[in-house]
């Protein structure tokens, strides 16, 4: 091997091979990880050494991920005790491990999620967040993960995860998330985009102008891929500039505002 490579790299030198047939040759003669090697190292030799940043390293990234509460266990402390009862709503296709009942609306295919729903033996339940089937005050807390920005009712699903459950995790994406994504051009997805002040949740709805495609998909591609880049990193490092993540006990606070800036829900001021 290393003889028909000096033989061929002396060939090349001479003029005996025609680029195509580098390229054929160096494929037949190498493997894959030398050869990108040997394109990465001559891409950064002809680009300048602001602008290397660029190139693409194609080391091993994260890849996609098979749940949220990968992360979600590293940034939150759920601070659950065995015999507690948990209610997951929006269970979907990786239920709150913590959880000891489900519920989702979808039984079958949704935008909303790409892997099927999970029904793993949890008491279960199909049944809108705004119309919640139990007691009041009749778990200990509720999980309630990339729900509320789907909504039509803010304000009544808010007052529902309030009176069913003693204390819980709201976590919805961010602005800088959806727009980054690009999941503001997908119809009747996203409704509205959600900020954290303290002790209450911040509704905003979409505007017109706003639900549209950006053209970019370059982000959403580079976070699930299986190499290291830059925004996958950036994703990584920094969870809470993507995802808001909201521990609430006894209760929260809402504010609604329609996509024209009216406040038209509020339970700020009631006891």
């Amino acid at each position: 091997m290393i003889f028909e490579l000096k033989e061929f790299l002396l060939k090349s030198v001479m003029g005996v091979f025609s680029p195509g047939d580098v390229l054929h040759t160096l494929r037949k003669l190498t493997d894959r990880d030398d050869r990108i090697a040997l394109y990465s190292a001559e891409l950064n030799s002809d680009i300048e050494a602001e602008d290397r940043y660029l190139l693409p390293s194609f080391k091993a990234g994260c890849g996609r991920e098979t749940d949220r509460f990968s992360y979600q266990n590293e940034y939150v402390n759920f601070d659950i005790k065995p015999g507690e009862r948990v209610l997951d709503i929006g269970s979907g296709a990786y239920p709150f491990p913590y959880a000891t009942h489900l519920v989702d609306l979808y039984e079958g295919e949704t935008i909303h999620r790409e892997e099927p729903l999970v029904r793993d033996g949890r008491p279960f339940e199909v049944c809108s967040i705004e119309g919640l089937p139990y007691k009041d005050k009749e778990f200990d807390f509720i999980f309630c993960s990339h729900v509320l920005e789907h909504v039509s009712d803010p304000a009544k699903a808010c007052e529902e995860i309030m009176r069913v459950g003693n204390r819980g995790y709201i976590e919805t994406p961010t602005r800088t998330s959806d727009i980054m994504f690009n999941f503001t051009k997908i119809p009747g997805h996203h409704k509205w985009h959600i900020n954290i002040l303290k002790d209450s949740l911040i509704f905003m709805e979409w505007t017109d102008n706003e639900r549209r495609d950006t053209k970019c998909n370059d982000f959403f591609k580079m976070y699930h891929s299986k190499y290291n880049n830059s925004f996958q990193r950036l994703v990584y490092d920094n969870r809470d500039l993507f995802c808001n993540m909201f521990l609430w006990k006894k209760k929260f606070y809402y504010y609604i505002f329609d996509k024209s800036g009216k406040l038209i829900s509020s339970n700020k001021g009631h006891a």
